[in-house]
């Protein structure tokens, strides 16, 4: 009669004998790339040192001249975006007036055009569309522009 007690035991012992086996020669291969590593590290290390440095390699910036070179650069490039903003500015404040003064004669003729004979400028004459008391002035008030037409 078969023992399964006996034959489970077997196929344990086999199965980790082949598990061992593998974790040994897993090792020897990491074992036999860790020196090759090695070899190649000691060459590279032999080689390395009687090669010549470039000639270019003497003319390049050491790390503190770049640094520093770099901060002059964002301060100049700082310095010239606030240049370019404080004149952006002063061009929109300009362009603001010229379109306020240019319109103030059209706003002088709103207002006028809606006084009784007589007020004063900035009056409201009785009947027009703008109520005494509200929140919208005598320049808020529709606008009927008379001109007339070329050729009568």
């Amino acid at each position: 009669m078969i023992d399964t007690r006996i034959v489970s035991q077997e196929i344990q012992d086999k199965l980790l004998e082949q598990v061992r086996k593998g974790q040994q020669q897993v090792r020897k291969g990491q074992q036999t790339v860790a020196d090759a590593l090695r070899g190649a590290a000691a060459t590279a290390q032999g080689i390395a040192p009687q090669r010549p440095r470039p000639a270019w390699a003497a003319r390049l910036p050491k790390p503190e001249e770049l640094m520093a070179s770099a901060q002059d650069f964002a301060g100049q490039w700082l310095a010239a975006q606030r240049k370019s903003s404080e004149r952006l500015l002063a061009a929109q404040k300009k362009f603001a007036a010229d379109a306020l003064d240019a319109v103030r004669p059209l706003l002088a003729l709103a207002s006028t055009s809606h006084a009784a004979p007589g007020s004063k400028p900035g009056t409201v004459k009785a009947g027009s569309t703008a109520k005494a008391g509200s929140s919208r002035g005598p320049l808020m008030a529709p606008v009927a522009v008379h001109m007339p037409l070329a050729g009568s």
